[in-house]
């Protein structure tokens, strides 16, 4: 995956755990519904880079005892993800302006 992409994948996931904590299925589920399906995780990609997260300090993983159900890992935002999603908020935007000005030709 190329350094864009991993950016791009990381700073996603940021943004599905602002609005609170989920598993993998409810982060993939909502990044799609939320770009309307223009944007997709597959579960390959996206458990390494919530390990990634979590290992770096953004994210903050607990088991979730299901009973007889298989248990479910929930991934919550930690004070230094949220700090972090801040400021990559603040360059997409940026980004986002930049290319606004060119296409206005």
């Amino acid at each position: 995956m190329s350094e864009i992409m991993k950016s791009r994948s990381y700073f996603l996931a940021l943004l599905a755990l602002k609005t609170g904590p989920k598993h993998g299925y409810e982060i993939a589920a909502h990044i799609k519904a939320k770009s309307r399906g223009f944007f997709t995780v597959s579960f390959g990609n996206l458990y390494p880079i919530l390990h990634k997260l979590e290992k770096n300090g953004l994210v903050e993983a607990v088991w979730e005892d299901k009973g007889e159900q298989k248990n479910k890992k929930i991934y919550t935002l930690t004070a230094q993800g949220l700090a972090e999603l801040e400021i990559e908020t603040q360059q997409f935007s940026a980004m986002i302006d930049a290319f606004a000005g060119l296409m206005e030709t």
